[in-house]
């Protein structure tokens, strides 16, 4: 197993050299397209340096917002495995699985509206039921499937939501904050406090 954890500063991804701010995890700025082209570019130097490997079936395998970057990476394998020299070696690719992925390339893998938000933290007891009633009651389902303009109404309500919720690890509801990116920033870019 290969775990590829791009792009820098997810997880434990670095840059070298440093990026702009002269940090290792300060590598500029990240696309998808940028994305894959760089994991391509570690799988030939993989390879290159692990040819004992290049015989070994090659799945690649991913959850979440992976639903893009395996299935893009996926295309820059077999595009390199048709372009390739006859000096280069193939990659020996055998299929692609992804699990509760995003397929889209919207903001939030199309789910744009902030229901999905008020439904997830409610279901984690993150804020109260009187603020629940509340959204639904101020803001139309159209509000909550779209991402605004909203009336100034729901725009309070989830406000009032925001407040209660405050800080979270964005990738770990129940875990410590911790890294230079710890805390998901609240309503007017105040970073939000963890709700005790």
């Amino acid at each position: 197993v290969l775990v590829i954890n791009p792009p820098p500063p997810v997880g434990f991804s670095y840059c070298l050299p440093a990026g702009p701010s002269g940090s290792g995890t300060s590598c500029g700025k990240w696309n998808d397209t940028r994305t894959s082209y760089h994991n391509m570019e570690f799988l030939k130097s993989f390879f290159a340096n692990y040819p004992e490997f290049l015989e070994n079936p090659f799945y690649l395998t991913g959850e979440s917002y992976a639903g893009i970057y395996v299935p893009t990476l996926g295309r820059e394998v077999l595009k390199y495995n048709e372009a390739k020299s006859a000096k280069e070696p193939e990659i020996n690719i055998k299929g692609f699985a992804v699990g509760d992925a995003c397929v889209g390339s919207k903001v939030n893998c199309g789910a744009e509206g902030p229901r999905s938000t008020v439904e997830f933290f409610r279901g984690h007891g993150q804020f109260s039921a009187k603020t629940h009633a509340l959204l639904h009651s101020w803001c139309t389902p159209a509000e909550l499937d779209r991402p605004g303009p909203w009336s100034p109404s729901c725009t309070q309500a989830l406000k009032v939501m925001d407040k209660e919720i405050g800080g979270y690890f964005e990738y770990s509801l129940y875990d410590e904050c911790w890294g230079e990116n710890d805390l998901v920033k609240g309503p007017k870019g105040h970073p939000r406090q963890r709700a005790g």
